[in-house]
């Protein structure tokens, strides 16, 4: 089919936010059958209240005494796309999507709240409580299911650290083991200092950062994986997933936020997740962009082999003085 390319008005655009819950220019771009640039073009003109609002971020509703009863529930049609991209998107097994969802449904009903009427504020407000041993839910899972609520909502994860709403745990199994803020400004500042040390007195830290380029990937990387929760990747992928796989062609930067396809985790060979980066994280993005403005991009955004990195990451870990159980 020939001739223009297809008209899309702002309200096209929000109605299509508004049914596949996504802000992705690449997904609304193929939903509405017209390309990204023209999607880019109206997403300028709506407003983030507008986009929130589409999302049902903002959405008011109490949860009627018959809608409290699970059968019913899990039919809003939110909770069924929650479960639909849990289980088909994401593929993660039916129990785990169960498992989210129940948390879900009993945070709805304690709040008497309908689940797109659900706000950050409102999960920070009962985890005050939750700590208070007012309310008996398990922090961790509580915490865990509204990130990922949240999430599949359009809210970054950031953004929800940033409120409380952390996806630690303090049990003694290493993978939910406690990592603190302060270990985390201390390993990036390690990691500057070995970055800096690789042009000083012809000590070479990263012999595979050895460009311009290369360096300024090195000081963004900590902080990609933080604000995303991106693994590094695994060596039998030859970096296929996790951050160091992440392509610049896969990288949708607009006003308000960054939007990064990765993919990462997975059974069947990774996820594609989108990662979005607002806030300070936009922030840390834009200053990276803006030290390479001049420098040639290569294909993908951290050129590096899993295994350099890994080793890198271990020799900043014990010069920082992290405790080795954070990650050994």
């Amino acid at each position: 089919m020939s001739g223009r390319p297809r008209a899309v008005d702002k309200a096209a655009v929000l109605q299509v936010i508004h049914d596949t819950v996504t802000v992705s220019p690449s997904e609304l771009a193929k939903s509405l059958n017209v390309a990204r640039a023209t999607v880019h073009r109206r997403m300028k003109e709506i407003k983030q209240e507008e986009i929130d609002q589409a999302l049902g971020i903002i959405t008011e509703g109490e949860l009627k005494p018959a809608e409290m009863e699970w059968d019913l529930f899990r039919r809003f049609p939110e909770v069924k796309k929650y479960i639909e991209t849990l289980q088909y998107v994401r593929k993660n097994t039916a129990t785990y999507a169960r498992k989210r969802v129940r948390m879900l449904h009993r945070v709805c009903v304690l709040l008497k709240k309908k689940p797109a009427a659900l706000t950050p504020k409102m999960a920070v407000d009962l985890l005050i409580r939750i700590r208070k041993k007012e309310v008996k839910i398990g922090e961790y899972d509580f915490r865990m299911g509204m990130r990922i609520w949240f999430g599949f909502r359009g809210i970054s994860s950031a953004h929800l650290t940033n409120l409380g709403l952390e996806a630690d745990n303090k049990g003694e199994d290493r993978s939910h083991l406690k990592f603190s803020r302060e270990h985390r400004a201390a390993i990036m500042q390690q990691m500057e200092t070995m970055t800096q040390r690789n042009w000083a007195d012809g000590r070479i830290t990263i012999p595979f950062a050895d460009d311009q380029y290369s360096a300024a990937a090195m000081r963004f990387l900590p902080k990609f994986l933080y604000y995303t929760g991106t693994r590094i990747g695994r060596e039998e992928n030859d970096n296929k997933t996790g951050a160091l796989n992440v392509l610049w062609e896969n990288v949708d930067a607009q006003k308000s936020m960054v939007i990064i396809t990765v993919v990462d985790k997975g059974k069947k060979g990774g996820i594609t997740w989108f990662k979005q980066l607002m806030g300070k994280a936009k922030e840390d993005f834009d200053a990276f962009r803006h030290v390479i403005s001049t420098l040639k991009l290569p294909i993908r955004m951290f050129p590096f082999k899993v295994g350099l990195i890994r080793a890198f990451f271990k020799a900043a870990y014990r010069e920082a003085g992290i405790p080795q159980k954070l990650w050994s």
